[in-house]
This record gives structure tokens, sequence and C-alpha cells, in this order.
């Protein structure tokens, strides 16, 4: 997700205290509300995030800013050709063959956010026109 886009959303969590057993951990359903600042359109999601896996909000920093835990499923509604449908994803295996250390999923301290136009143009696939 790029900056730009990511300012421009209002993301609210519902942390509903329901379980669900996921791979071997204990997941908690989150309904996620993202509100569009620009438009008002909102869409809403369902994720099942276990804290056994990531306690913080620190890795959470591209798609879900602010999140507590770790999702392992996620549920959106969709609609194709006039028909509604719940895309689900969900893990069925957590596999690590060492210990993950938290500080490797963060955002480096040099980091930096950009545009989608400012990422394509740094893979050299920009549109050269459009900034003339």
């Amino acid at each position: 997700e790029s900056a730009e886009s990511s300012k421009n959303m209002d993301i609210k969590y519902n942390y509903t205290g329901e379980k669900k057993d996921i791979a071997g951990y204990s997941c908690e359903k989150v309904i996620v509300k993202m509100t569009n600042l620009e438009d008002d359109e909102t869409n809403e999601l369902t994720l099942y995030v276990s804290k056994d896996l990531n306690p913080s909000a620190d890795v959470n920093f591209v798609n879900y800013k602010g999140l507590e835990g770790y999702p392992l499923r996620t549920e959106v509604a969709r609609e194709a050709n006039g028909e509604s449908f719940t895309m689900i994803t969900e893990a069925f295996e957590v596999k690590a063959d060492k210990k993950i250390k938290e500080v490797e999923f963060m955002k480096p301290s040099d980091g930096k956010e950009m545009t989608l136009k400012e990422f394509m143009k740094l893979m050299g696939q920009g549109d050269d026109e459009d900034d003339e």
C-alpha cells in the first residue's frame, strides 16, 4: 500500500472477542471498517488474528496499520458479474524452521514511504509522458 493511499483511509478495528482455532493458533475475529476520506466510500472485511504470532501492531504497517495480532484468515465480500461471493484466505499451517524475531518484519528505520507512481518510476515502469 502506498503512503498516498493510506493517508486517505480511516481504518477502524472491532475486536469481537469471538475465537477460532486456525493452524493450531487461537485467533480473534476482528471486523475491519475502512473509510476513504475523499469520497466516504466504506469497505468492510473480517480478519482472524493471532496474538501468539504477533502481539503488537508494529509489523502490520503496510496493509493493516494499527492492527494488533497477525492475520491468519481474511474474509472479503466481493461482487463479479452481478454475483456476490466471499473470498476467504486462511493459513492451514504455520511452519518455521528457525526462530524469527518480530523485528525482522518491521519497516526499516531508513525505509522511505512513496506513492505508487514514485515506486513505478523507481522500478523503471512509470509512464514518462505523465511526468512532463
